[in-house]
């Protein structure tokens, strides 16, 4: 990593360098002398970019006092003129080049890379130079007392302590640093912690540094990194052997000299290095004793999974937010309680229509919120059974509501609450031609359906949580089953939502054959079902027409689906799209016999298990569905999208003989 230093008090300039070289070098900023030489004394400094004007000072006289502590500095100096006394002096004096300002890009970042080899050079030249030390330990105190290694485990269980019920990232970091440099008397301490988006290790806390901004600068670190991935140990440059790595080394000591580092400890969770400690020297100018280093050690992998524990109640806490904001956007009542019948949440919606508030009632018995609700929901707890659709009048509100409830069960089958899912009916009863309680007994089922096992899963893991945590394996499922079920959550929310809002039709022009070809593929893909043989006849020479791609290739996609799942050892899919004259569509236009509509009929024909005659009335049915998952949406909001093309939606079946859908579209529409 290469240090290049700006030594402006111009904003312009800063800012204009800072973007330009900051994706190549580490870039630090100077305003004035002293900031100058402050940086050069606490980090290893590649290159100085003086600009002639900074401050009052004459640039040679600021020159020769960068030289004085850094006497070979490779300097660049930013001038009006590069052909002047002044310019001819600063060459004499040892500036590396001048250049002019306005600076060409191309010129100046050629001068800086020439720069950075020269001190990289110089580096490696000083490195040879430096004698190689004795095995003898540097001095420290010779006798370790018995009641050392006690008195670090006593250290070691007061942290603990202090920091087992902190759980905020933030605060813990500096805590930690804290607690380190407290136990160790040391200057300096330094907390990196891998960050999987940025794939770097980022800087979280720091202790003593004195460089503003160096806190924020995330820089890859990538000598020191592989350093201690390729030894897998606690780096020391205290170390005598240290030293008979010139090579190696020359790199990683100037990492850790930006992090003014003399000891790096590797922070290892799950098998892999999470994040590193660099720290400094003891205020004592000693160096760690053993018994102190193997302290740090044990130290080190306490601190780890504490970081991890922290992350791990981070993800939970968002997961759980997730969670609510999916409970409170389904728009019917939702409430669900414990196998004693205490209520658990209520959802907005169940809010507004019982007219009570969440806090009020939650942790309280069902009764809280009406006898009618309390008689349904311990029947179902009681008998062990769901109730479709039963219609009550609230007592507090005098609103008419259907009330549909279910069991939720764990994974063994036991009884562990029941959730209720309500709605004012004076709402529902509005939609002509609806039957209401067909259709609230197939909701409750489906939704109950496709809830219970998220909301077991989620509650289950989350009780658990607080006397678990620390067990790795429990934190690694719950993170993945928790995130897994409120996906599950989110999508019967999106679905519930695109068959209840009103169709939003976006046409544009595009080929219906290959809206087809899209969708096959897309269904072949979702169901990975490589023995189905697949026929097509495309004879729409001229599939050019208006609709609706995405969501026209959602109802064709739906319909594939159910084709190949009719066919799980395999079969035959024909597909077959064609322009008829003289047909309509039950949506359609209304033909007043001045002409013949032109339509577009696409059949997909299967070879599956067919569809038994009592069941064809049904298909198009919300939330109706022979499957053992699913919402049962998916053929009504198909038929809703073509419908809504001014198409219509037909289906033939046999019992063992497979099925075909009919599509028809108008032609060109």
């Amino acid at each position: 990593m290469d240090v290049v230093v700006i030594a402006s008090n111009e904003n312009s300039i800063q800012e204009s360098l800072r973007m330009l070289l900051g994706e190549r070098y580490m870039v630090l900023v100077a305003r004035s002398l002293p900031q100058l030489i402050n940086i050069v004394n606490d980090h290893p400094v590649d290159v100085v970019i003086l600009d002639e004007f900074l401050g009052a000072e004459n640039c040679a006289w600021a020159f020769d006092q960068l030289r004085s502590v850094s006497p070979e500095i490779t300097c660049i100096v930013l001038a009006l003129q590069t052909i002047s006394e002044a310019a001819s002096e600063l060459r004499a004096k040892g500036a590396y080049d001048i250049v002019s300002k306005p600076f060409d890009r191309e010129v100046l970042l050629t001068v800086i890379s020439r720069a950075v080899e020269r001190s990289r050079l110089m580096a490696r030249l000083a490195a040879a130079k430096q004698p190689v030390r004795t095995t003898e330990p540097l001095p420290f105190d010779a006798v370790e007392p018995s009641s050392e290694r006690k008195e670090m485990l006593d250290s070691l269980r007061r942290f603990l302590r202090a920091v087992t019920d902190v759980l905020a990232p933030e605060r813990l970091h500096a805590l930690v640093l804290d607690a380190v440099v407290e136990m160790f008397s040391l200057n300096k301490a330094v907390l990196l912690l891998w960050n999987e988006e940025k794939q770097r290790m980022v800087m979280k806390a720091a202790v003593g540094l004195q460089v503003t901004g160096l806190e924020g600068y995330e820089a890859p670190w990538k000598s020191l990194m592989q350093w201690l991935h390729r030894h897998d140990q606690i780096l020391n440059l205290d170390d005598p052997a240290r030293e008979a790595e010139p090579g190696e080394m020359l790199e990683v000591r100037k990492e850790m000299a930006l992090l003014q580092g003399r000891l790096c400890v590797p922070l290892t969770a799950k098998g892999k290095m999470s994040g590193v400690l660099v720290l400094g020297r003891k205020i004592t100018g000693k160096r760690l004793s053993d018994v102190e280093i193997e302290f740090l050690y044990l130290l080190s992998q306490q601190i780890a999974a504490i970081i991890e524990n922290a992350r791990h109640h981070r993800a939970v806490l968002v997961q759980k937010e997730r969670y609510k904001d999916i409970l409170q956007g389904v728009t019917s009542g939702l409430i669900a309680t414990d196998a004693a019948g205490r209520l658990l949440l209520l959802n907005k919606a169940a809010e507004q229509i019982l007219k009570v508030k969440a806090a009020d009632v939650t942790g309280h018995d069902v009764q809280r919120i009406g006898s009618m609700f309390a008689d349904i929901v311990n029947r179902t707890l009681r008998e062990g059974k769901s109730f479709c659709r039963h219609e009550v009048t609230d007592p507090a509100t005098k609103a008419l509501l259907g009330i549909s409830t279910s069991v939720l069960t764990d994974d063994a089958g036991k009884p562990v609450g029941a959730v209720a899912l309500f709605t004012d009916l004076s709402t529902v009863k509005s939609h002509a031609g609806m039957d209401v309680d067909e259709a609230w007994q197939r909701c409750a089922l489906c939704m109950a359906q496709e809830i219970k096992n998220p909301l077991v899963a989620i509650r289950t893991f989350t009780q658990l949580f607080p006397q678990n945590y620390a067990d790795e394996k429990f934190r690694t499922e719950f993170a993945q089953i928790a995130l897994k079920e409120i996906d599950k959550l989110d999508a019967v929310v999106e679905k519930l939502l695109k068959f209840s809002q009103p169709l939003q039709l976006r046409p544009e022009q595009g080929n219906i054959n290959n809206l087809i070809e899209e969708a096959l593929n897309q269904a072949l893909q979702d169901a990975d079902k490589p023995n189905v043989v697949i026929n097509k006849n495309f004879e729409t020479a001229n599939g050019i027409g208006m609709f609706d791609r995405n969501l026209l290739g959602e109802a064709f996609v739906q319909v594939f689906r159910n084709a190949l799942d009719s066919m799980p050892s395999g079969g035959t899919l024909n597909i077959s799209a064609a322009t008829r004259t003289g047909e309509t569509s039950a949506a359609g236009a209304q033909g007043n016999g001045s002409s013949v509509p032109t339509v577009t009929e696409i059949c997909i024909s299967d070879s599956g298990s067919g569809i038994a005659p009592e069941d064809m009335g049904n298909l198009f049915k919300p939330f109706y569905s022979k499957k053992v998952k699913g919402m049962g949406l998916g053929l009504a909001i198909s038929r809703k999208i073509i419908q809504g093309h001014k198409g219509d939606i037909s289906v033939l079946s046999e019992p063992n003989r497979g099925t075909t859908v009919k599509v028809v579209l108008p032609h060109g529409a």
